[in-house]
């Protein structure tokens, strides 16, 4: 995000699932969750990373879109205001 240039140390899971893909594939616009350490410059810079395990999640556009997750009868029918309503007085369940 910043353009500088930030060391990672790969190990345990980590380097097993990163060597299951070619270099050019897992640092070009992949989304990955990373398990590990942190190290930092000073506040915000980040100066090194420590992977000790790696997810490899999909990319954005394989993501569920908001038109996928709308449920339209979700109220059974009656407005989002009387549908809260009913469910904090404890009529719905």
């Amino acid at each position: 995000m910043t353009g500088d240039i930030i060391k990672c140390i790969v190990s345990g899971k980590a380097l097993a699932e990163v060597e299951r893909h070619q270099i050019a594939e897992v640092f070009h616009n992949r989304r990955v969750q990373v398990i590990g350490m942190l190290h930092f410059k000073s506040l915000g810079r980040l100066s090194q990373v420590e992977a000790n395990d790696v997810r490899f999640l999909r990319s954005r556009s394989e993501l569920p879109q908001v038109n996928d997750i709308i449920d339209p009868d979700f109220t059974g029918g009656v407005s989002s205001e009387d549908y809260i309503e009913e469910l904090r007085n404890g009529r719905l369940s």
